[in-house]
């Protein structure tokens, strides 16, 4: 299966195909410096030996060019919109609603469209990855990955901060924990590691 995954940030678009049955990358990328006049497009092909490494500077208005740019490599690279069987997303803010991926369906865009306001300078951007995405793979299942989900177990006591309770009863501000992907990963590789 390949797998495209989208990491759509407040000034970059990270990309990546990954063959999971080869359990190894094809294609993966940067459009780095939306919005400004020094962007740069930075990607790398791996033929499962070596890399090669290609850097292109242009200027990309907006995160829909970027997108654009990022499928366009990934398709001039050799692997068609037909081989991708799932594109994964990467999305800072998922409140206390998610605690595992999900698919995202019209009720989770709205949900990440409402967690905003949590997160103002990420979520308005991964959705519009996720719209971009879907307009270049409409028939294949798109799957949130939700950076708070991590830290969905901690307690009550954890979680508020010293503030009136209105804070988070009304507002939803709390703490949520971040970067969960990348904690995520690391727990699992020191089980390993430590045996």
């Amino acid at each position: 299966m390949k797998v495209l995954a989208i990491n759509t940030g407040s000034s970059s678009v990270k990309f990546q195909v990954v063959d999971t049955k080869l359990k190894r990358f094809l294609i993966k990328g940067i459009v780095d410096a939306i919005g400004l006049s020094n962007s740069k497009i930075s990607f790398k092909l791996s033929d499962g030996k070596k890399f090669s490494e290609v850097s292109i500077e242009t200027e990309i208005k907006d995160h829909k060019e970027a997108i654009k740019y990022a499928i366009d490599i990934i398709l001039d690279s050799g692997i068609s919109k037909k081989d991708i069987q799932l594109v994964v997303h990467r999305v800072v803010h998922g409140g206390q609603y998610y605690s595992e991926p999900v698919v995202i369906t019209k009720k989770v865009m709205n949900r990440i469209k409402e967690l905003s306001e949590l997160a103002p300078l990420h979520n308005p951007h991964n959705l519009k990855g996720i719209e971009e995405a879907k307009k270049y793979f409409p028939r294949v299942k798109h799957v949130a990955v939700f950076d708070t989900s991590f830290h969905q177990t901690m307690p009550e006591k954890a979680f508020l901060y010293g503030l009136p309770l209105d804070f988070y009863t009304k507002k939803k501000i709390r703490r949520y924990g971040f970067h969960g992907t990348s904690h995520h990963y690391i727990s699992k590789e020191a089980v390993k590691i430590m045996k």
